[in-house]
């Protein structure tokens, strides 16, 4: 049984760093989509805002975002192996 029990520690550690690295691209693809989207237009304020509303690239950068937060929270399941995996997701930059 420690052989199991070994084995079900180690899929949990290599679930628990997939998803780790899986938040941290969804957070750096969406920090990307939002600057590239956010950068173009030459308006500010609520004007900005109805125009990326109307942008498909922005609400996949929103999606990307929404992705990466439920990851991240899917990946607090794993309390012992998230002490060592949060500094991969804590190195997005929000």
């Amino acid at each position: 049984m420690d052989g199991l029990g070994q084995l079900v520690r180690v899929g949990n550690v290599s679930l628990a760093m997939l998803l780790a690295l899986v938040s941290t691209g969804c957070y750096a693809t969406s920090a990307v989509l939002q600057e590239r989207e956010a950068s173009g237009p030459s308006v500010q304020g609520p004007a900005l805002v109805r125009q990326l509303i109307r942008r498909p690239w922005w609400w996949l950068a929103v999606l990307a975002a929404v992705t990466a937060a439920g990851l991240h929270i899917a990946l607090s399941k794993f309390e012992q192996t998230y002490a060592r995996t949060s500094p991969l997701a804590a190195s997005e930059d929000p």
